[in-house]
């Protein structure tokens, strides 16, 4: 009898614990839940305080969380507490004996820069590593290391990536076929991140990939998309209490409004994210954006003021970004003051600097500058030099800057050197390139001159034929201002 009594016991203590262990679990995983919320958070504060040298990964927050949560020792519990309260220091150390990787990508949260050094020199497929390889190339791309997260981009493979793995995969990848003109692609991989990003509630990544649809749209000058994808962004980053990246947000709207020239109202957005930034690097960064709102309405005085402000910070502080940008603009500054001997000098200093930076978008800028301001000291024949050594780099490497520009000055260095059939050449193939991607600013211009030559060579039918597709195309801008300036410089 004791021994059925027994086995009875037995048999309710097994069917107790199923119906208690479910219950434990749920409790665990809620508890799980919330820890790692609360780590996510306190990061997120955390780097508001910083001057934007670090990444953030909602997954790499909670993996860390759940592999302290399950380690079961002092060392990893005090870990879990100081990583709770957005401290990863202690979190690192625990984790780098085992999880190495996955520690170095925590670390990346106060310093992507050392942890991108870390990655380097790691095997993209070491053991253990298979579910990180995606975070590589967001590391480098948060430091502005394109040509890095371009290798490590090329080296991973899509096949076997679903999930978040992949919506990490194709927000890194949106920026290179942004980089690339790809617009049609960049914008399937960031809507097919932002849907899943929505779906796990990783609401930082939800703001960041609005804010890449935003830069999206720009480009493809659907304003009024992008603006709504950067009130989306700023709304999530105000209910966060996240200045850092509100002012961010903000700033990019008062860039939206300068490009479309409604200068008071791009005024206001600089004035609001300069009273937003919480760092003194970004606001030197939005007093960069304000100097060009002032060149472009022609406060040079104000402008020069506010570039020499940032310029000094930033050489202060070591920081060659935000330093070539400053000299970027100090150069076209000079240009428009007809300081021509300074802006290329400055000019040039930029391009050297974005160089080395693998921003090749921006050096061909400042070396397509330079090269105008030498035209303008009528050193032609250098002038040509520049731009052919840039057209050979720009074959090279990707860029979203536009060869069509370096097409037409060198067909206006020729015409200034009286070689109209090399000049013919070169503006012939801008107008094609111009034509080709709607740009209609430029394809009239180049119309325009190449009247001109057809003039100087005694071909009347053909120079009218040019003027008259010159003003098609300026028609085609809507800009009433231009339409005018084309008006008047036409052959009747």
């Amino acid at each position: 009898m004791l021994t059925i009594f027994f086995e009875d016991m037995l048999v309710v203590f097994f069917i107790l614990l199923l119906l208690i262990l479910p219950f434990v679990w749920w409790r665990v995983r809620q508890r799980l839940k919330y820890l790692q919320k609360l780590a996510r958070i306190n990061i997120l504060k955390r780097q508001q305080k910083m001057d934007g040298n670090q990444i953030y990964i909602s997954f790499i927050i909670s993996s860390s969380v759940t592999l302290l949560y399950f380690s079961f020792s002092a060392a990893a519990g005090k870990a879990l507490k100081e990583l709770v309260g957005g401290r990863v220091a202690k979190a690192y150390r625990f984790l780098a004996h085992r999880y190495n990787v996955l520690a170095v990508l925590l670390s990346a949260h106060q310093n992507a820069k050392l942890a991108f050094k870390k990655l380097k020199k790691q095997k993209l497929w070491d053991k253990g590593n298979r579910r990180l390889v995606v975070f590589y190339p967001l590391t480098a791309l948060q430091i502005f290391e394109h040509r890095q997260a371009q290798i490590w981009l090329e080296q991973i493979s899509r096949s076997k990536l679903y999930g978040l793995g992949r919506a990490y995969l194709d927000y890194a990848d949106t920026h290179t076929c942004i980089y690339n003109g790809d617009m049609a692609a960049a914008a399937k991989n960031i809507q097919h991140a932002l849907k899943i990003f929505r779906r796990r509630h990783y609401v930082v990544e939800e703001a960041a990939c609005y804010m890449k649809l935003a830069e999206i749209y720009r480009l493809s000058c659907m304003n009024d998309m992008a603006f709504a994808m950067l009130s989306a962004a700023a709304d999530i980053y105000e209910k966060l209490q996240t200045p850092l990246y509100l002012a961010a947000a903000v700033a990019a709207k008062g860039m939206l409004m300068l490009f479309e020239n409604r200068y008071d109202e791009a005024a206001a957005f600089y004035e609001q994210a300069q009273q937003l930034a919480p760092t003194e690097k970004m606001k030197a960064d939005i007093t960069n954006q304000q100097a060009l709102l002032n060149l472009s309405i022609g406060k040079l005085y104000k402008a020069q003021k506010q570039v020499r402000q940032t310029k000094n910070f930033y050489q202060k502080i070591s920081n060659n970004i935000g330093l070539a940008f400053s000299l970027q603009l100090e150069g076209q500054i000079a240009y428009e003051q007809a300081h021509y001997r300074k802006s290329v000098i400055v000019l040039q200093q930029a391009a050297d600097l974005y160089f080395r930076q693998h921003n090749y978008t921006a050096y061909a800028e400042s070396a397509y500058g330079t090269a105008n301001g030498l035209c303008k000291l009528g050193k032609y024949a250098v002038a040509e030099s520049v731009l052919q050594r840039l057209l050979q780099h720009l074959r090279q490497h990707d860029s979203a800057f536009h060869i069509a520009n370096i097409y037409s000055l060198l067909g206006l260095i020729n015409m200034e050197t009286d070689n109209l059939p090399i000049a013919e050449k070169w503006l012939q193939k801008s107008l094609t390139l111009e034509q080709k991607d709607n740009r209609y600013t430029g394809a009239a211009t180049d119309a325009v001159n190449l009247a001109v030559i057809k003039q100087l060579e005694g071909n009347v039918k053909q120079a009218h034929q040019y003027s008259e597709q010159a003003l098609d195309f300026a028609i085609k801008t809507e800009d009433k201002q231009f339409i005018e300036l084309i008006k008047n410089k036409m052959l009747h």
